[in-house]
């Protein structure tokens, strides 16, 4: 994965913000903010990672919301 690419998951504080349901990872490409599925690799370097939840978990798991 491209450095440029690999910053586009990475927020304004460098934290990569996953799905703790999927494991998809928060991107924000200049078109707006989607989830992918991204490589182990990234998960397992010394990074900042923190969790979150992607609008397709958040309906699945919360539909009462």
């Amino acid at each position: 994965m491209t450095e440029r690419l690999e910053d586009e998951y990475r927020d304004e504080s460098g934290t990569i913000i996953m799905c703790m349901y999927c494991q998809r990872a928060q991107r924000h490409p200049p078109t707006g903010t989607q989830w992918d599925r991204v490589m182990a690799y990234i998960i397992k370097r010394p990074t900042r990672v923190s969790h979150g939840l992607c609008p397709e978990c958040l309906d699945k798991n919360f539909p009462e919301r």
